[in-house]
């Protein structure tokens, strides 16, 4: 008889942990992968990155599986607004954004920055509108809003011309190096790091950052997750932040400031 009460036990907990799983992932978790290491990326085929082992973490502790595909920044709200997408992983939170993404608890403080050659420019500081009055043209990516100011900045025609935008941070590296554009705008100093490597070990850029704070996230899209899905994963991404997992992820991409600067002003 105590037997078959710890048989009824154990099935009645496996199927517990089954009607979990699938409220959380009916489907393999739909996830837009685009080039911005050591944040995300594709290499051989192989999604890596930090947010990726992130997210992969949370995969794990909930028994939910993976599908990661090639998709451009700005492309994957419109994924994730028509559901075909269930995460996006590293964006900032902006008002657009959140009519199709739930967002919880940010994991990451990572202010946009503007870069420019020091041979070319000798600016002591820089702020976004002086863009509008001066003969300068910027690169950006495709889909990425900087700061609060460059999404009103952009609403500005004369600010807008000259912004010139790339679905692909490499295309526009190529024309600041070949000095058909003037500056770049990156949205982690983590990522222009790796797209800007000759140019930071020669200590020939001037950065500037856009904000003080501005917070990334795993965010969900409306069409797959409730607001009670959205709270037991962000309660999962709390225990692999404070179980010390994020900072082991963390060492495998960033130097220790690095890693000071990312989790300054997280809770």
């Amino acid at each position: 008889m105590k037997k078959l009460k710890l048989l009824t036990l154990i099935f009645l907990f496996i199927k517990s942990q089954c009607l979990f799983a699938n409220e959380l992932c009916p489907h393999p978790w739909q996830i837009g992968i685009y080039a911005n290491s050591p944040m995300q990326a594709l290499i051989k085929e192989k999604a890596e990155g930090y947010n990726v082992d992130i997210i992969n973490e949370m995969a794990k502790r909930v028994g939910c599986k993976i599908s990661f595909s090639e998709i451009p920044w700005a492309r994957q709200f419109v994924e994730a607004g028509s559901g075909k997408l269930d995460f996006i992983l590293g964006g900032g939170k902006r008002p657009d954004r959140e009519k199709i993404l739930h967002y919880a608890r940010p994991d990451l403080n990572v202010p946009s920055v503007i870069i420019f050659k020091k041979e070319d420019k000798n600016f002591k500081s820089f702020k976004l509108n002086q863009i509008m009055t001066m003969n300068l043209k910027i690169g950006g990516l495709v889909g990425s809003q900087y700061s609060d100011e460059y999404e009103k900045l952009m609403k500005n025609k004369d600010f807008a011309s000259k912004i010139e935008h790339s679905t692909k941070h490499e295309n526009l590296v190529n024309k600041f190096r070949a000095k058909r554009i003037d500056g770049l705008l990156f949205g982690e100093i983590t990522s222009a790091k790796n797209f800007l490597k000759e140019e930071f070990n020669k200590n020939s850029i001037l950065i500037f950052p856009l904000t003080e704070n501005d917070y990334s996230y795993v965010a969900y899209s409306k069409k797959t997750f409730t607001i009670e899905n959205v709270k037991t994963l962000d309660g999962v991404l709390k225990k692999i932040i404070n179980d010390g997992t994020q900072l082991k992820i963390m060492k495998k991409y960033f130097s220790e400031p690095e890693i000071k600067t990312l989790l300054s002003g997280i809770n």
